[in-house]
């Protein structure tokens, strides 16, 4: 079950689930980009939504790299891509890992 609420919230009894089998995708490389120092200065913000006027926390498009960002057909920046954020973070944890991993050595 699913609905969309007046106020744009949307409802999903169950999980959302990503189309990502292989059987959708080609010219498969890793993705080497380092993203730790992208993803740190994102800012965290406290707001008000125009829209239903609560206070909210979270983040600004605007304010996100420009690969995470949606676009409208006139080029104005409507949001974010969630699932690329998701992917990020993952490289983050990633990336941190192997720091950790780097000073684990130099300690011992």
């Amino acid at each position: 079950m699913m609905y969309l609420t007046t106020s744009g919230n949307l409802w999903v009894r169950g999980s959302v689930t990503e189309a990502s089998s292989l059987k959708w995708k080609e010219n498969i490389r890793n993705f080497e980009e380092k993203v730790l120092e992208k993803i740190v200065k994102i800012p965290i913000r406290r707001f008000r939504r125009k829209d239903i006027g609560i206070e909210d926390i979270g983040i600004i498009a605007e304010e996100l790299p420009e690969e995470l960002r949606v676009y409208d057909n006139n080029g104005e920046v409507v949001g974010y891509n969630l699932s690329k954020l998701v992917i990020y973070l993952l490289k983050t944890i990633q990336e941190l890992y192997y720091e950790i991993e780097k000073l684990k050595g130099v300690a011992k």
